[in-house]
């Protein structure tokens, strides 16, 4: 009885301590790897305009493949593609959709669906270390130059221009580094969390996103993490002597991600953000505060 009583215990022990035993978040990819994912979005928007209340919801869907193209000094280059792009809005009576699936859509007829649709199977690059931190981004100025293909030579060169300043590579690169998840440098165990701060200062805005990170759960194969995401974002445009300031308040996304171990790969990803904007504007003259409220469901898979 002695000898199955601390046989038990020893088994017990030994199994806790490999529960526990630390594992390291890295990215360990292979040249040639593909990933598909589907990313699935929810916005609702409501507007508080001196006058009147609106609200819309604005149903986003694309497919996304990534391959890793190429390893140099340790870092992935990864060529991502919109396959499948899926939205719709209706404000103030103005409606837009685009199904990428829909062969039938007359495209000529829509600017807004023919801009879309010029993304799709436009590739694009980024280069990520193995903490996930991205070192470069590349080709959304073929991006830009797919979209306006159709628009008059006399406009191209001003929207080109107006696009690469808010959405050129330097800018989505600090784009995408604000909603990465930044591994930490030491292994993590259950309970383990740390702390990741970015900040964009380009153009008249102003943008800083403290996120926290926490290991909830891990298995042989996955680490389930948690984060809280908290925003501040301030944006003052000056244009024809109308002046506009924008600023987040009380803005907070909380998520749940899904890593493979094996390759440090998102697997699934679900968030859920609540914030409030405040836009303010001169028009005619006198200053309006404009209200708004958004919120965003996001899940990957």
């Amino acid at each position: 009885m002695k000898k199955l009583f601390f046989t038990t215990i020893l088994s017990v022990f030994v199994l806790v301590l490999n529960a526990q035993k630390p594992v390291e978040l890295r990215l360990n990819l292979q040249k040639g790897n593909t990933f598909e994912q589907n990313m699935d979005m929810k916005m609702k928007i409501k507007m508080d305009i001196p006058g009147m209340n609106i609200e819309t919801e604005m149903p986003f869907f694309a497919k996304i493949s990534s391959k890793v193209i190429d390893i140099q000094n340790n870092n992935f280059i990864l060529e991502y593609t919109y396959k499948e792009m899926k939205m719709k809005f209706d404000i103030m009576g103005q409606k837009m959709s685009y199904d990428s699936s829909d062969k039938n859509q007359n495209l000529d007829h829509n600017p807004f669906a023919k801009m879309l649709s010029s993304i799709i199977n436009t590739p694009y690059t980024m280069t990520l270390d193995k903490r996930q931190n991205i070192i470069a981004v590349k080709g959304f100025d073929k991006l830009f130059a797919s979209m306006l293909n159709d628009f008059p030579e006399s406009q191209k060169a001003q929207m080109t221009g107006i696009l690469q300043s808010m959405f050129g590579d330097d800018k989505i690169k600090d784009n995408f580094s604000s909603s990465n998840i930044i591994f930490p440098q030491e292994p993590v165990s259950v309970g383990f969390s740390w702390k990741t701060e970015t900040s964009q200062n380009v153009q008249g805005m102003s943008l800083q996103v403290k996120n926290v990170y926490k290991v909830e759960k891990l298995t042989k194969t996955t680490a389930e993490i948690s984060s809280v995401s908290e925003y501040q974002m301030d944006i003052s445009i000056n244009e024809n002597e109308q002046q506009i300031n924008a600023s987040l308040q009380n803005s907070q996304l909380k998520g749940l991600y899904v890593i493979d171990l094996q390759t440090g790969w998102t697997n699934s990803a679900k968030t859920k953000a609540d914030m409030t904007m405040l836009l303010t504007t001169n028009q005619g003259g006198a200053e309006i505060s404009i209200p708004m409220q958004i919120t965003m469901e996001i899940s990957v898979k």
